[in-house]
């Protein structure tokens, strides 16, 4: 019997992948921030602090271009990579879920993806942070780009800019949707 924790994000998910995929966009950055905070506290409540910690250094790193000073900027990004290796080295059975933050979050910063995408696939990977989400979002990925025929994407990754996002990319909702059916189908079913 599937969990109702698996089907739950299913709720958000499903919406705002419709959504994204006709206005490139959501409705509100509270969509992802509330979905991410009920995930951080199921994390927190099973026992894996080292995911929200980390989710918690990443967000402010994330934010430190608010800073005023150039400095504070370095400070806050030194700072944050400090936390999360500090969380690596405390609590080594996290090193697969943080790393996958981690790379979320590139993908935010290298402007694949938009805040909210990450956002949410953070809160997917501290809800059930398994590995094999990673491998049901690579492969929803590579469905995508083959579908949309941008596969050449895959090849040359590099930071693009919001016009090259806007020509190229796709939205990342829908495949984010599609690695969650993905990830829940071979959790139950395989």
């Amino acid at each position: 019997m599937i969990a109702p924790l698996d089907l739950a994000p299913f709720a958000w998910l499903i919406p705002l992948a419709f959504y994204d995929l006709k206005t490139r966009q959501v409705p509100s950055g509270w969509f992802a921030a509330v979905p991410c905070l009920i995930s951080s506290l199921i994390a927190l409540l099973r026992g894996e602090w080292a995911l929200v910690v980390a989710v918690a250094a990443i967000y402010a790193v994330s934010e430190r271009d608010g800073l005023k000073r150039k400095w504070m900027r370095s400070v806050a990004l030194a700072a944050g990579v400090l936390v999360i290796a500090g969380m690596m080295m405390i609590a080594p059975l996290s090193i697969p879920g943080i790393v996958t933050l981690v790379g979320f979050w590139l993908m935010f910063e290298l402007n694949w993806w938009g805040g909210v995408d990450a956002l949410l696939a953070m809160g997917l990977m501290m809800l059930w942070n398994d590995p094999r989400l990673v491998i049901c979002w690579l492969i929803a990925q590579v469905f995508v780009l083959l579908a949309r025929r941008r596969f050449f994407l895959l090849a040359f990754p590099r930071p693009l800019k919001p016009e090259e996002l806007d020509a190229l990319g796709f939205p990342a909702l829908p495949a984010l949707t599609i690695a969650a059916l993905l990830f829940v189908t071979w959790k139950w079913f395989l």
